[in-house]
């Protein structure tokens, strides 16, 4: 009978620790997924991701959590292909996961509102006709080779085409040594997807730009946002939110600015008008009763995370966008 590795016990622990979390997180997980998708398989793929990546097992579960929740914002699994979650070392030398959403996970939601119908990725080796133009009459020429690619053949870029509802295509193309920069500037370029899957991401580069030229929506926003972050090592926008709500006392007091609440004190003879629910003495700091959408920035809030109410409309708003109201700008619609 052979002996099991050093350490396999705690890390079997760990995993099974990390899975139950998910498990409870089922409720929360099925408020945020689009329409159609399926619960039990969004929560079984995260589950496997977190067994077949055992450095997964290593990092703070709250990111984890976080990671498969944003996850389900976007309708991205943690496949591989959509998306995956990546440890990466904080500055306090502690291990956090990050989701990096793939390009076939951005093409996916940058499709999804039907104002984009279809998005090409493809890698140019160096021996295939190639040809870009740019300006007035920009197009691709390019005639892939028919016969397998040997995987050390010299590679010249990359580029991504969106085809619009009318017809009309946009394009955006990147030579090598662009994408080469791309990689060497990532915290993940020797770990995780740059490692396992280069040829993908070489093809997420010239998507990930294309995406910032194509018609907007606030998951596909989101998913770059989270890419940025994940590559760039940036604090999350959820981890902005949690700060601003550490930092303040209830009342939309910017991070790191505590403000001093007054004593109630006997009414004046004078009362002054009620506060109108466009201002921020008129909104009232709730724990969220479960998981759902800041009604302005469309973000994910999880249950019992602290929110602010319109106490017109009832509507919740994240922290991150109640700092924001504080600052002089109302929290509409059309902000």
């Amino acid at each position: 009978m052979s002996e099991e590795p050093a350490g396999y016990g705690i890390a079997l622990k760990h995993v099974n620790a990390l899975t139950a979390s998910i498990e409870k997180c089922e409720g929360q997980i099925q408020a945020l997924l689009p329409p159609g998708m399926s619960v039990q398989r969004f929560v079984a793929t995260a589950k496997l991701a977190i067994s077949r990546w055992p450095t997964l097992a290593e990092c703070t579960p709250k990111s984890v959590v976080l990671g498969v929740l944003d996850s389900a914002i976007l309708g991205m699994p943690v496949d591989g292909r959509s998306a995956a979650l990546v440890p990466f070392r904080n500055k306090a030398g502690k291990s956090e996961a990050k989701l990096i959403p793939m390009y076939p996970g951005l093409i996916s939601v940058a499709t999804r509102g039907g104002k984009v119908t279809k998005i090409e990725a493809r890698i140019v080796y160096l021996s295939e006709p190639f040809a870009v133009n740019f300006g007035t009459d920009p197009e691709i020429n390019h005639s892939p080779s028919v016969s397998p690619v040997p995987d050390d053949a010299p590679i010249l870029g990359a580029y991504a085409v969106a085809t619009f509802p009318n017809g009309m295509t946009q394009f955006d193309w990147m030579r090598l040594d662009e994408l080469e920069a791309i990689r060497k500037r990532s915290r993940a370029r020797d770990s995780g997807p740059w490692v396992t899957d280069k040829i993908e991401m070489y093809k997420k580069c010239p998507v990930r730009r294309l995406c910032k030229m194509l018609p907007s929506n606030p998951e596909l926003d989101r998913a770059l946002q989270l890419d940025i972050e994940a590559e760039e090592g940036l604090p999350s926008a959820r981890e902005v939110e949690l700060e601003v709500a550490a930092n303040s006392n209830g009342e939309g007091a910017e991070p790191n600015h505590r403000v001093e609440t007054p004593t109630p004190s006997a009414p004046s003879p004078s009362p002054s008008p009620s506060p109108s629910p466009s201002q921020p003495d008129a909104w009232g700091a709730v724990s969220a009763t479960h998981a759902c959408k800041c009604h302005k920035c469309k973000s994910g809030v999880a249950q019992g995370e602290k929110v602010y109410e319109n106490p017109a409309t009832k509507e919740w708003i994240c922290a991150s966008c109640f700092g924001v109201m504080v600052q002089g700008r109302e929290p509409g619609e059309d902000g």
